[in-house]
């Protein structure tokens, strides 16, 4: 390595070593705070107007506002351009995210697409798997999801009983997925089942796969708009060309692909967090008592 080029820190060094930089939002560049300032103007104009209604699920609603997204290049900010995404990097990637987060329930119909529905077949997929499905998700056509938990394995995710056997040029896949974001709509499910013992495969399954279903809605106290529901595998035909980085390794797509998910859950607290704190200050200059704002109070 060239004298000339910092070693960049590996595993979890961060946690124990001083950074040389700490990159901040004033670093971006005029594009970059563009592109920024369009996902927030989307989140305040298109979605917020509409708060009501989404969490009605009323039918349509979100997969168009979701395709209108996609045609301002949204959907696919981190995918590669060269499958026509917009090839961004992490930091304006999450920074996108967090100006969208506005609202849960989209927030969350999003995230999943852009990150764990999508970065797997950018980063695991074979050449052929990126040509056919990155760019209909990239541009926003088609939506994506994750599917790994089950009945009885959330947090223990290598407990999973979805059982994928052979058969000739196709797997059969059965069993049944848990609390699946983005389910409703999805064209494309990232799925997990086991081929041989215990060994995990991924899979890219299509909604319209034979044997595919989508249970009903589950009923959720909050994120009401975003959908969730389960992936019913009934013997579903899935390709052996569709087999996600390398038969029994899929616990290495699942883990690595959650990994990048925390991170956006990060930009996806922080955007409603900023709104809050937002509201709040608005509040208080405008609420008055005993003839002055609120926000005169030092407690306040």
């Amino acid at each position: 390595m060239p004298s000339n080029v910092a070693a960049e820190p590996s595993g979890g060094a961060f946690l124990f070593q001083e950074p040389d930089h700490i990159f901040s939002p004033e670093e971006f560049d005029s594009d970059a705070r563009l592109m920024i300032d369009t996902a927030r103007q989307f989140a305040l104009k298109e979605v917020q107007p509409h708060l009501e209604r989404l969490d009605t699920q009323e039918e349509g609603l979100m997969p168009a506002l979701f395709a209108k997204m996609g045609e301002l290049g949204l959907a696919g900010p981190e995918t590669p351009e060269e499958y026509g995404g917009l090839g961004l990097p992490k930091t304006l990637g999450t920074r996108i995210l967090e100006m969208l987060s506005l609202n849960g329930s989209f927030s969350t119909t999003v995230a999943v697409h852009i990150g764990i529905g999508q970065a797997p077949i950018y980063l695991w997929g074979t050449e052929e798997q990126k040509r056919k499905y990155l760019p209909k998700l990239a541009a926003g056509e088609w939506m994506s999801a994750y599917a790994l938990s089950e009945p009885n394995s959330g947090s223990d995710a290598l407990g999973l009983s979805t059982r994928a056997v052979r058969d000739g040029d196709d797997y059969l896949l059965t069993g049944t997925k848990m609390w699946i974001s983005n389910a409703k709509w999805a064209d494309v499910f990232i799925t997990f089942a086991k081929t041989e013992g215990d060994k995990i495969t991924a899979f890219i399954v299509q909604r319209g796969f034979p044997g595919v279903s989508i249970g009903a809605e589950e009923h959720k106290t909050g994120l009401k708009g975003s959908s969730t529901a389960r992936l019913v595998l009934d013997g579903a035909r899935v390709p052996a060309s569709n087999v996600l980085y390398r038969e029994g390794e899929g616990h290495r797509v699942a883990f690595n692909a959650l990994n990048l998910g925390r991170l956006k859950l990060g930009a996806m607290s922080l955007g409603p967090a900023r709104s809050a704190l937002h509201h709040s200050a608005k509040y208080a200059k405008d609420r008055k008592q005993f003839g002055k704002p609120i926000a005169a109070f030092g407690l306040i």
